[in-house]
């Protein structure tokens, strides 16, 4: 028996399945994109499987001017004033030609920090908005183990994952079309599950898998649900027989329905 069981969301009808054939090679991005829009979303985001939340990105950033060394900026700072005040008090001409070279290079660093600052911030306020699509997208995804979903949802805050655009994506989930659009991203996380199960019943390894598998591989670094149902059988696979066993029963069902329905589901 599975240890938490797997997240059950969603049904779709038979008819829904049948209306897939024509949505199957529909991208997972513009699926959820077009959700987003029945939100309120007024431009198009580039959500993609190796997207860096929110906050790995200010962690990825802090990590990255501490090991530039606070001691060497501050270091620059002081010498920078130093010729500062030489100029001021004593009435020391410096120009640019004659300032050491480690002052310049302070200046160089200031605006590089600077530059890298706004990078920063344009990276988070685009990756707020993925973040709600991320979380809209993993919170209906069928037939994933739920410790794996409620890992996956934990690299969220509780706020982003109460916000008001959260709240809106889930509401336009209720149109008919968003439904399908969902379904659509269903099928590529259970491709993304069948190929990992590949993987797993030929004892490899994920990096050896998609080393010799570039489709899967780009699939998993573009495709948000493709992903998470190839992390997600990975992860069941790693827990255990009783774990990976019930992901692959409830998929072969999902499968079986795919095949009455002429829908690829093999990726």
């Amino acid at each position: 028996m599975a240890i938490d069981g797997t997240t059950r969301n969603n049904t779709y009808s038979d008819r829904e399945l049948e209306r897939l054939r024509e949505h199957q090679d529909d991208t997972t991005r513009g699926a959820i994109n077009q959700i987003g829009a029945h939100a309120g979303l007024t431009q198009t985001y580039l959500v993609r499987g190796d997207d860096k939340s929110e906050r790995e990105i200010v962690l990825a950033h802090k990590t990255a001017t501490r090991a530039e060394g606070p001691g060497i900026i501050a270091e620059q700072a002081a010498d920078f004033a130093v010729e500062q005040a030489a100029e001021k008090v004593l009435g020391v001409e410096v120009s640019l030609i004659t300032l050491p070279i480690n002052v310049l290079k302070f200046g160089y660093e200031a605006l590089k920090h600077i530059a890298e600052d706004n990078k920063v911030g344009h990276e988070r306020a685009g990756a707020l908005t993925k973040d709600a699509m991320h979380i809209v997208l993993m919170g209906n995804l069928n037939g994933l183990p739920k410790e794996y979903v409620e890992n996956q949802l934990g690299r969220y805050t509780d706020s982003e994952k109460k916000s008001n655009l959260v709240q809106s994506m889930y509401r336009a989930l209720g149109r008919g079309d968003d439904h399908q659009a969902l379904l659509t991203m269903q099928l590529h996380c259970d491709q993304g599950m069948n190929a990992a199960r590949g993987m797993c019943d030929a004892n490899l390894d994920a990096k050896a898998f998609l080393a010799s598998h570039p489709d899967a591989a780009k699939r998993c670094a573009e495709d948000p649900a493709f992903k998470a149902g190839f992390d997600g059988v990975a992860w069941a696979k790693q827990k255990g027989p009783a774990e990976y066993g019930a992901v692959v029963k409830e998929l072969e069902g999902r499968d079986a329905r795919y095949e009455g329905a002429h829908v690829a589901w093999r990726a």
